[in-house]
């Protein structure tokens, strides 16, 4: 490894003695698998979790994008919006079933 992607020892040249560069640890390797060029990779997150992390994502943008135009029905964004949904009887429904999916997962 050459000394370029090497961290410097504690009190070596870093700030306040934490090493060097924020990818490195005190010993010269670099914390990312990927930097290091070898395995084992380790997955975070397996399918089931990725799923829900979309489920949630798609459930608080629904509620966002439902929810401001009911709250704020004067603003000068609420007309499109809800036009988008069919109406503020057509929000307030996919509002609450967004938020039931949300509880519900």
């Amino acid at each position: 490894m050459s000394e370029a992607t090497r961290a410097p020892a504690a009190g070596h040249g870093g700030h306040g003695g934490h090493g060097g560069h924020s990818a490195h640890r005190g010993h010269g390797v670099p914390l990312d698998a990927a930097q290091r060029g070898e395995g084992p990779f380790i997955w975070r997150f397996n399918f089931f979790n990725r799923l829900t992390h979309a489920f949630a994502i798609l459930s608080f943008y629904t509620l966002i994008l439902t929810g401001m135009p009911l709250r704020f029905a004067c603003a000068p964004f609420a007309a499109p919006l809800m036009r988008l949904w069919g109406g503020a009887e057509q929000a307030g429904l996919i509002h609450r079933w967004a938020a039931g999916f949300m509880v519900a997962y």
